[in-house]
């Protein structure tokens, strides 16, 4: 953190590759830190020149005679290298290094990266980059990149990330609305500081009020989450667009869960549960930013939006349905005065102001009569486009913005969204700016940005409670041995050990085993090949289903004792006897390991239609009791009222909780764990029982078959 103070808020600064050539970055870093008015001393570094840009030029970094806070290298690979070392042995504090050949190169350029990082971490210097574009802070009035706009109001935007060229993407989109970001950090290789450390130097900075993140990869995934949760514990949001996510990076399917499931749904998972506001695109992140430099602390709950169209207003409702944020239910007297308003039409929410054309004031009465509903929290002008044809229609759209200050007035939250993107009208932009009223762009994406921000505000935490990682579940009283080679009775079996409730079941080797069996079950019964290595039994024949008496359950055995004999990769144990179970719902508990974020557990929906419906809600291992509801509830949706009535969703949380305690104990090496189906019975109190359950991707040293038990037809 020190060192990012020294990096923007140095006393003094050498650039190392000064220049005067026009287009070089040693002449652009000198331009910008000249453009933002940096106050603090800078020394040209070039033995060509006695002076840079009316400036004392000086040979070498040792050459200077005041002490350096920060070096900025804007040389080759070799150069640079030879500049580090320079500047680690003059104790400077922070060093940027700009340019490309690095790691990402492969060969001599990793070599030389690796050496940088290794003098700057051996000696506590900050190193920045390579391969970045630099960093620039507004707030602090320096700039190693480009002059960002230092006439425009600050906006308490601080920016992180790894691609220079995406940051650059949001800055235009920014601009049409008068909006320049406050500070920005761009990390490139990270081969000493990373998007976890400016992560944390944002959050901590009384200034920065909302923080957008860039990911491309995670090189420090602890460090990150623990950033993101230090801002949320000051209050900041933090909206972060996650990249590489795609199919094509998903890992091989072991199983359901696998299949389901890739890292990108465990870094979601994992960057959600700390407090990041994940968004899908660039334009969403844009907006999001727009928002939440407005309203930091977000938006009060209970929206009601206001249009000039039947159609527009039916498409915000189906936005803000697939955005998340209901709709505020508006008060008979709020819809009767409104209705007076527009003669008698009938109105809803959204509210289509039909008559704002034609009847001069009607627009900000309706506005009015919204904000003045008790059940209406915020206030949304959806404008039909940010620009008009002509100067009348510019000036019909800039009076519905200022319409929106009869919301404030009233002690509302306000917001101006058109339905489509593009650059706003000046009229549109300068009322947004009287009204102060931020002005979104997209109906979908500024849907999502009030989604989040309403989500915001209603679930911030207390200092407290956001400083650390959520509480876990108790640690299981019994560890559990090598799961090598287990077969799903086995499996079952340890599940039971922790509480997860399991089918009542006995492993057989014969006929007379499997109908001794059946009796003490009970029929109807099910008999299931048991084998390790098969996760799909049904796909082999593997399953006889309702049998319902010892003659029956003999036969069964005898034909799956074929079929498992004959499989081939497989050790094939003997034949499991179930109990079958009353009808109910089939889930799927499952978790999985991911290479850079641990285990996840995933909840879905189960049984044979498993992969129709992928819609899993995933978080973190060990799962917190708060975590668990959430994973339900959002799973059930909007069923979930329906869902507590008629069946035992505590015993559902309860069995969540038991199988992140199972799966916590097992030993890294174990990949995917799942119980396909996990049966969810109707009552209170219903039943929860595990099925069939697997562990997979572990080194096979199962004991040979002959020190188990029998298998006979």
């Amino acid at each position: 953190m020190a060192g990012l103070a020294s990096l923007f808020r140095p006393s003094s600064i050498a650039v190392v590759g000064a220049s005067e050539r026009a287009g070089s970055r040693g002449a652009e870093l000198l331009d910008n830190l000249r453009s933002v008015g940096f106050a603090g001393a800078v020394y040209p570094i070039n033995p060509n020149r006695q002076t840079v840009d009316g400036l004392r030029s000086f040979a070498r970094l040792s050459d200077v005679p005041a002490p350096i806070e920060t070096v900025a290298i804007c040389v080759d690979r070799d150069s640079a290298l030879a500049a580090v070392r320079d500047a680690v042995g003059l104790g400077v504090r922070a060093i940027l290094v700009l340019g490309t050949g690095y790691a990402e190169a492969g060969g001599e350029g990793a070599r030389v990266q690796g050496e940088m990082a290794d003098l700057c971490r051996d000696a506590g210097v900050t190193l920045v980059g390579p391969n970045c574009l630099g960093s620039w802070s507004r707030l602090d009035s320096v700039s190693y990149w480009l002059a960002p706009g230092s006439s425009l109001p600050l906006s308490g935007i601080g920016l992180v990330a790894q691609s220079g060229a995406l940051a650059s993407a949001l800055m235009e989109p920014l601009s049409y609305r008068g909006i320049a970001l406050d500070a920005v950090a761009t990390t490139g290789n990270e081969a000493g500081t990373g998007v976890a450390d400016f992560v944390a130097h944002f959050a901590e900075d009384p200034r920065i009020n909302v923080i957008g993140l860039i990911l491309e990869s995670i090189r420090a995934p602890q460090q990150l989450l623990a950033a993101i949760r230090t801002a949320r514990s000051h209050g900041k949001a933090l909206a972060c667009l996650l990249l590489g996510t795609s199919e094509a990076g998903r890992s091989a399917a072991l199983a359901h869960t696998a299949a389901l499931v890739g890292a990108g749904d465990v870094a979601r998972a994992n960057l959600t549960e700390s407090g990041a506001l994940l968004v899908d695109d660039l334009a969403e992140l844009t907006e999001h930013l727009v928002l939440f430099s407005r309203y930091p602390q977000g938006l009060r709950e209970g929206l009601a939006v206001t249009t000039v169209s039947g159609g527009g207003s039916g498409l915000v409702a189906d936005l803000a349905d697939s955005a998340g944020v209901p709709l505020a239910a508006l008060q008979p007297g709020t819809t009767n005065a409104i209705s007076g308003l527009l003669l008698g039409k009938s109105v809803g929410n959204p509210v289509d102001v039909a008559l704002a054309g034609d009847v001069p004031g009607v627009y900000l009465d309706s506005v009015a009569a919204l904000a003045a509903d008790p059940n209406v929290g915020t206030v949304a002008i959806g404008l039909n486009l940010p620009h008009a044809a002509d100067p009348v229609g510019a000036q019909f759209y800039a009076g519905q913005v200022e319409a929106a200050q009869a919301a404030l007035a009233a002690g509302r939250d306000a917001v101006a969204f058109a339905l489509v993107p593009g650059e706003p009208d000046p009229a549109v932009r300068a009322a947004s700016e009287r009204a102060g009223v931020p002005l979104l762009l997209g109906g979908r994406e500024a849907l999502r940005a009030i989604a989040s921000a309403t989500a915001f505000r209603a679930d911030a935490p207390s200092p407290a409670a956001a400083t650390t990682p959520p509480a876990q579940p108790a640690a299981a009283t019994r560890l559990i041995g090598d799961p090598a080679g287990w077969d799903e009775f086995e499996v079952r079996a340890a599940m039971a050990s922790f509480g997860i409730p399991v089918v009542a079941e006995a492993l057989t080797h014969s006929a007379d085993e499997a109908g001794a069996a059946a009796e003490r079950v009970g029929f109807p019964v099910a008999l299931k090949v048991v084998a390790t290595n098969l996760a799909h039994k049904s796909d082999h024949g593997g399953v006889r289903l309702g049998l319902t008496d010892p003659v029956a359950v003999a036969s069964a055995y005898r034909e799956l004792a074929r079929v498992g004999g004959g499989l081939d990769g497989v050790e094939f144990r003997g034949v499991a006897v179930q109990a079958m179970l009353p009808s109910g719902t089939e889930l799927i508990l499952g978790a999985r390991s991911d290479a850079v974020f641990g285990r996840a557990l995933v909840l879905g929906w189960g049984g044979l239609w498993t992969e129709s419906f992928p819609s899993p809600q995933v978080t973190p291992i060990p799962v917190s009791a708060a975590s668990a509801w959430t994973v339900i509830e959002r799973l059930f949706g909007a069923a979930l009222p329906r869902a507590r009535r008629i069946a035992d969703l505590e015993s559902l949380h309860a069995t969540v909780l038991a199988f992140s305690a199972f799966v916590s104990e097992l030993p890294e090496t174990v990949d995917v764990v799942e119980i396909n189906p996990l049966i969810l019975t109707s009552g209170r109190p219903g039943r929860v029982t595990a099925i069939d359950a697997t562990v997979r991707g572990v080194v096979d040293s199962a004991p040979a078959p002959a020190q188990r038990a029998a298998v006979s037809p």
